[in-house]
């Protein structure tokens, strides 16, 4: 007989952060959503229990309607007869003043009997908690452990152990380890490394904290379930949780469903060099929207996309702006039909030739040839320093240094006057 649970972490219910006003508003309400997809995903799916590895919510974020709603997530859970077994994060600490522990959930019990309940570890030493179905059989093992404050800085992993029997054991922990990817923009709260799951020899472990899905190892069935909504741009990608079905001594059956019904992407273009005006560089950017779109099923009902423009373009001054690169994000916006647009130049250059510059007298011939001059003539150059250079200490430099620090400055000065000087007439 298999055990089959749902593997949540990081829901962070009725948090906002990154991109526009609007995307912030919108945000509110995509976590709440994402919630109640998960939860009926957990009822059709016919689960025997739901875990959730930590930052339910943040604690102080959480409204008095945001925990109504989450805990009647929760009951709808406990009347389908399918418990829920909660360990608390750093966002969501267990100690008695903190709302984690006043919502309804029952510190955990050493034996749980069928029929759905709300059982939280609220603290930092390993609890084993049996599982019985019906028949009084047991069905899993869940070790947990919490935070009891918001920073917890000692490594709780070490602390599991398998307990005797042959049932599925299954860790539930919020933790950074060590070796997981993007685990550096994370907090390095309640760390671990590869030893501490490798010495444990639990058959699954359900983590949070990382907001990135992944299995840490390879080898190991150590994995994140990442968060259940994409908050910011760096969050890329469909977000959700992981349905996992397990049997004593087989490896686990973990599948990815997605959930958020917001997604973050970001799409790289590198083919502008054939862009001659602002129609031609819009349908581009609209075609790559078309193509996301199209190219993979995405369960999101709204797409924040950045697009990161690179390589030649003629048309760069224009995307290199501030104020015009925000015209196209709204035209962009209003075309696709996406919740929030950005571009994002990253190392794009203009393909314009600098000859282009000399072929007609021109204020900005006569500026590429001072800056030309200049890098020639150190009398020049000093004749043309202000009296105060940003980022020069004058007081510590010599005549040979103020120079150095010049020519450096001048670098690149040529590509950015090509950019400024051929925008006005690409915008035509």
């Amino acid at each position: 007989m298999s055990f089959r649970f749902l593997h949540l972490a990081d829901l962070h219910v009725e948090t906002a952060f990154g991109g526009a006003p609007d995307t912030r508003k919108r945000l509110l309400t995509a976590t709440r959503e994402a919630l109640q997809a998960a939860i009926d995903l957990a009822l059709d799916e016919d689960v025997q229990a739901v875990l959730i590895a930590g930052d339910a919510f943040d604690d102080q974020r959480l409204s008095q309607e945001g925990a109504e709603f989450f805990m009647g997530q929760m009951k709808r859970l406990v009347d389908a007869g399918i418990h829920v077994l909660y360990a608390t994060g750093n966002h969501d600490p267990g100690s008695k003043n903190e709302q984690a522990a006043q919502l309804g959930f029952a510190d955990a019990e050493a034996t749980v009997g069928p029929g759905g309940g709300l059982h939280v570890f609220r603290r930092g030493i390993p609890k084993a908690v049996t599982l019985l179905d019906a028949e009084g059989q047991t069905l899993a093992i869940i070790v947990g452990a919490g935070h009891s404050q918001t920073r917890v800085e000692n490594n709780l992993a070490s602390k599991f152990k398998r307990p005797k029997g042959s049932v599925p054991v299954i860790g539930l922990l919020h933790t950074q380890v060590e070796s997981a990817s993007i685990s550096q923009e994370h907090a390095n709260y309640a760390p671990s490394v590869r030893q501490d799951y490798e010495t444990a020899g639990l058959d699954y472990w359900a983590l949070g904290h990382v907001h990135k899905r992944q299995q840490v190892f390879e080898d190991l069935p150590v994995w994140y379930s990442g968060n259940l909504q994409g908050r910011n741009p760096k969050e890329t990608g469909p977000k959700g949780g992981l349905l996992v079905s397990i049997r004593s001594g087989e490896e686990p059956e973990v599948k990815f469903i997605a959930l958020a019904p917001v997604e973050w992407h970001h799409m790289a273009l590198d083919q502008l060099q054939y862009t001659g005006n602002r129609d031609s560089l819009l349908t581009v950017f609209e075609l790559a929207a078309q193509k996301l779109e199209s190219g993979s099923p995405l369960a999101a009902q709204d797409l924040c996309v950045r697009f990161i423009p690179t390589g030649a373009c003629p048309l760069s001054g224009l995307l290199l702006n501030q104020h015009t690169r925000q015209d196209l994000e709204e035209e962009l916006q209003g075309n696709t039909g996406f919740l929030e647009v950005q571009i994002r130049p990253q190392e794009l250059y203009s393909s314009r030739d600098l000859n282009d510059l000399e072929r007609s007298p021109s204020v900005q011939r006569e500026a590429l040839h001072l800056i030309r001059n200049a890098r020639q003539d150190d009398e020049l150059l000093l004749s043309l320093a202000p009296g105060a250079l940003p980022g020069y200490l004058t007081q510590e430099g010599t005549a040979e240094n103020k120079l150095a620090y010049l020519k450096e400055r001048l670098a690149g000065l040529e590509e950015e006057l090509l950019s400024r000087c051929f925008t006005p007439e690409a915008w035509q």
